[in-house]
């Protein structure tokens, strides 16, 4: 049985956008198949619609934070508080690798230009980065996952 890493990480590599691989790599644990969690996911690809702004790989893995909340009322703050505090610590801790979320910044390449995703795509920085963002947010998700089981416990 593969780890969510290394699905994910498959999943990448197969050329799903960073968000659809996450979130198919998650989804089902969820009750979540893997063509809606590629439909759900697919407007993160590319920063946000290729919009160049937050990296596909951090919205994904927040998406999969939420499934994994269990809140499912507004009522339930505790729960809606741990999973917002989960999102915190994703951002903290990729930020903490990076320097940022934005995905030019991450790239040092604007792709929501033509000429910017023309060198993008010209370039292998689709292997040297962002197949490690996925590695890294997956290995994150799973680091906070495990501790708030085990906080659960």
């Amino acid at each position: 049985m593969t780890s969510h890493i290394e699905d994910a990480v498959d999943l990448f590599d197969e050329r799903y956008a960073c968000g659809e691989a996450i979130l198919m790599a998650y989804g089902p644990d969820y009750g979540l198949d893997r063509d809606l969690a590629q439909r759900l996911a697919l407007p993160l690809a590319g920063g946000m619609g290729h919009l160049a702004k937050t990296c596909g790989a951090v919205t994904g893995a927040m998406l999969v934070l939420g499934l994994n909340t269990r809140a499912t009322t507004p009522d339930e703050m505790e729960l809606r508080v741990q999973t917002l505090g989960a999102v915190q610590q994703l951002v903290a801790e990729f930020t903490k690798l990076h320097g940022t979320l934005d995905c030019s910044a991450l790239l040092g390449v604007d792709i929501s230009t033509s000429e910017g995703y023309a060198e993008f795509a010209g370039s292998d920085l689709i292997n040297t980065h962002c197949a490690s963002f996925v590695k890294e947010v997956t290995e994150i998700i799973e680091r906070i996952m495990a501790e708030s089981a085990s906080s659960k416990a």
